[in-house]
């Protein structure tokens, strides 16, 4: 095939890239370029000669900046059910000063970077755009979607006045940890030292009080919750590693987890301070940012959650998708828990703007019996997003 001018070959379902998933995808890498330099990326898009598709940036889990290749089964969306998708990584070493800010701003300037090139108002390093590679993209009808703390950088980019984040209609985003209490899984993941109904979701933020208030130090330096008051970091008791603050090349824990560990004067030289932890989180975390993205940029949000969440397996009431859902529908966004049935093709939904949260965790979950995976949860979510935009239907 030959490109010539900007034309394509119509018969060409994957101009410029290369079928995947049974050439029923296509896929493409393709270099960013901003301001702050240039960025690794892979564009997805259905196998289809003729089409009309919304577009996701995709922001993965955890705190690792670098997602390419994007690997079999893990593309978080399923294209070949009508969905662009652009995987970028969030750093790099022509991008800012070289060094990962861990979901800061350099990252979150990353992501505007990318749906910059799905809303067609930049090129890839080569000069090509997303017409020229998925010619049925929508240009005008943009998600972010974000997967567990990919949440958190979605609703961080959507807060950040200073980005230009053009044809972003919608916010999609499954089980996020809002509050870095969750973030960095201090409750363990069966919740040894999580109290069920005690969270609550306001303008500071999610707090969830611990079963005790007692903090201790294991054998290598690492802050622990002393459920059983002992002084120890026994073998049942969850280590709190922390997130890594690159401002301070220590680890933040939550404010609370932090305040017990002064309070009992432990000497955690290896983590933040009380007020280096509040910056660090600052920056980084949902459940202190709805609050802005709701000013800034109030778009209507999906959230997704299963009946066995993927990290808090033993939480009874589900704070890594109620508490989210809380602090949105507190700030007025139209907010939807799971995609509608019309979309994931399920049977049951929840309506648009239904009042649940941490004390009312009463939202229908999505049963992991069905055949219905994420990919398909974030596809229909999207899907849902943008048919909403066009009809007004939020």
């Amino acid at each position: 095939m030959i490109l010539l001018l900007g034309c394509v070959d119509a018969s060409d379902p994957c101009p410029g890239g290369e079928a995947a998933t049974g050439g029923r995808v296509c896929t493409a890498p393709v270099t960013l370029r901003a301001e702050l330099g240039t960025l690794d990326a892979e564009l997805r898009w259905p196998a289809e000669a003729d089409g009309s598709w919304p577009a996701a940036v995709v922001i993965p889990g955890g705190f690792d900046p670098y997602v390419l290749p994007v690997r079999q089964g893990t593309p978080m969306v399923n294209n070949a059910e009508g969905v662009v998708s652009l995987h970028l990584d969030l750093a790099g070493p022509a991008w800012g000063d070289g060094v990962d800010d861990h979901r800061g701003p350099l990252a979150r300037a990353a992501v505007a970077t990318g749906v910059a090139f799905l809303a067609g108002r930049a090129a890839d390093a080569t000069g090509r755009s997303v017409l020229d590679l998925a010619p049925g993209t929508r240009t005008d009808r943009l998600v972010l979607a974000g997967h567990s703390n990919g949440g958190n950088l979605a609703v961080a980019t959507l807060a950040d006045e200073s980005l230009s984040l053009p044809g972003v209609v919608g916010l999609a985003t499954f089980e996020t940890p809002a509050g870095p209490q969750f973030v960095n899984v201090e409750h363990g993941g069966l919740g040894l030292s999580y109290a069920t109904g005690t969270c609550t979701a306001g303008a500071d933020g999610i707090d969830c009080p611990f079963t005790t208030e007692q903090a201790a130090l294991s054998a290598e330096g690492e802050v622990c919750v002393d459920v059983d008051e002992d002084q120890l970091c026994g073998a049942t008791e969850n280590t709190v590693g922390g997130s890594l603050d690159p401002a301070t090349s220590k680890r933040a824990l939550s404010p609370r987890l932090r305040g017990m560990v002064d309070a009992e004067g432990l000497p955690a030289g290896d983590y933040d301070t009380l007020e280096e932890a509040d910056d660090f989180w600052g920056e980084r975390d949902a459940a202190r940012l709805v609050a802005e993205m709701a000013r800034v940029r109030p778009v209507p949000t999906v959230v997704v959650g299963t009946e066995e969440d993927h990290v808090l397996v033993g939480l009874a009431d589900h704070p890594h998708v109620f508490g989210l859902y809380e602090l949105l529908h507190q700030a007025g966004v139209a907010v939807r828990l799971n995609p509608g049935a019309a979309w994931s093709g399920l049977g049951a939904e929840n309506d648009v703007g239904a009042p649940y949260g941490l004390s009312n965790a009463e939202g229908w979950l999505v049963p992991e019996s069905t055949d219905v995976t994420l990919q398909d949860l974030l596809t229909a979510g999207t899907r849902e997003l943008c048919a909403r935009t066009d009809d007004e239907g939020w």
